[in-house]
């Protein structure tokens, strides 16, 4: 095949390959905002960490069911040693040496500690729930600065398309203007009104596409995603979300129920402390003297039993420390109620505001057909000649400036109701 050919095909296929990369337009929903948010945060790392220590203490804990083994070693000098007072007639008495030596393994085996471990271990498991809990609390935080970013997206999207609408409609009519104007049915400067409000909406869709490219890359870094100008955000559908005002699925709610729960632990744990404790005891050793004291030689020597620890009283340390824990578990439950009350006085306002906007949705719909109908008389009239070029232009702005009102108070009202779901802990479907 000659080379040329060659390159024609190549050329042809470059083309045709750029050009389907150029129709493909990627889709991104609201919850999967959420999802990526959510998953790309340092801060959701952390409860990977979380995890990890919390398997690293549980074991440790058990840990002290295992035999403690010790060695031990000393060496020492007294001033004074044992003796008999008394001497026996034929009989010498060695005197012991003052110093002496003794190299011993010890090993300790509890059988019963009184539940402290175990309650140990229970109050490690929910402090991990919790820490993990508290990280839930902080990342769904994250969906109000994602909201921020996709309607602000959303609105931009709407001006792009009005702003496009207008222009057309003028181009339409500067088109048969500037015929007009060649024939000397009209005068050039209605011709270059028209010209500069299209120089003036092009520059505002510079613009408008400029701030929304800005806020797109905003949200690709929270989401840590490479979003271009192409990503279409879709507008979530909540018009039927059943807005009862539960909030049982907020995060908050089951870190409270976590708190108190560990109040509950602690105070269990209190008396664990103060219960009876039994094990095994052992020591093997080698030294001099020995276990008897009366000789002068080394000699290994061994020693074991059973012993009791029993804590019989505390001067009112246990009483104390169960106030404490029930101090800290009614005061959970207040910061649960003050919680509560701020969510419903929330959910409240953002109820108002969906009936509002909705009122005003309404309201649009007759400012709209009204504003229609008074565009298509000024065309008629600029067609004839009876109203200039800046009259018609004040018309087309209201019209437009009328249905950029109506598209934001149909994202307002979306925006309300995603409110109303996300202070409720509920999520988008």
């Amino acid at each position: 095949m000659p080379f040329t050919k060659r390159c024609f095909l190549f050329c042809c296929c470059l083309v045709l390959l750029l050009a389907g990369n150029a129709q493909t337009v990627t889709t991104l929903r609201l919850q999967d905002c959420y999802s990526l948010a959510a998953k790309n945060y340092p801060l959701a790392a952390q409860k990977a960490l979380i995890d990890s220590t919390n398997k690293l203490t549980i074991q440790n804990l058990n840990h002290n069911y295992l035999p403690e083994i010790d060695l031990n070693a000393q060496a020492t000098y007294q001033s004074e040693v044992t003796s008999l007072p008394i001497k026996i007639p034929n009989v010498n008495l060695p005197a012991l040496d003052k110093d002496q030596y003794k190299a011993a393994i010890n090993i300790n085996q509890v059988i019963y500690d009184g539940k402290t471990t175990y309650f140990l271990k229970q109050q490690q498991i929910i402090n991990d729930v919790i820490r993990k809990q508290q990280v839930d609390v902080q990342l769904y935080q994250i969906k109000n600065m994602v909201n921020q970013y996709y309607f602000n997206i959303l609105l931009m999207q709407e001006r792009e398309t009005l702003i496009g609408v207008e222009m057309q409609d003028i181009n339409s009519q500067l088109h048969r203007m500037e015929v007009a104007v060649a024939n000397g049915a009209e005068i050039q400067v209605n011709a270059d009104i028209l010209k500069a409000q299209l120089l003036t909406l092009d520059q505002q869709l510079s613009e408008t596409r400029s701030d929304r490219a800005q806020a797109l890359k905003g949200l690709g870094m929270l989401l840590k995603q490479d979003l271009n100008v192409n990503v279409n955000l879709e507008k979530p559908l909540v018009e039927h979300y059943p807005f009862n005002g539960s909030i049982e699925s907020r995060p908050e709610e089951a870190l409270y129920a976590s708190q108190a729960k560990q109040a509950d632990i602690m105070l269990q744990s209190v008396d664990s402390r103060y219960h009876p404790k039994f094990g095994f005891f052992g020591e093997g050793g080698y030294g001099r003297p020995g276990l008897n004291m009366l000789t002068n030689s080394f000699s290994p020597y061994a020693i074991g039993g059973v012993k009791v620890t029993w804590n019989l009283w505390n001067w009112g340390s246990a009483r104390n420390e169960k106030s404490i824990w029930t101090l800290n578990k009614d005061m959970v439950l207040r910061q649960k109620e003050t919680f509560e009350l701020n969510t419903d006085i929330q959910l409240q306002q953002e109820s108002e505001e969906i009936d509002k906007v909705k009122d005003l949705i309404t309201k649009d719909d007759a400012i709209i057909l009204t504003r229609a109908r008074i565009v298509e008389k000024v065309v008629s009239q600029l067609n004839n000649g009876v109203i200039t070029a800046t009259d018609y232009l004040v018309q087309i702005d209201a019209r437009t400036t009328a249905e950029l009102n109506k598209k934001v108070h149909e994202l307002q009202l979306i925006l309300a109701r995603v409110n109303y779901i996300t202070i409720a802990g509920d999520n988008i479907q």
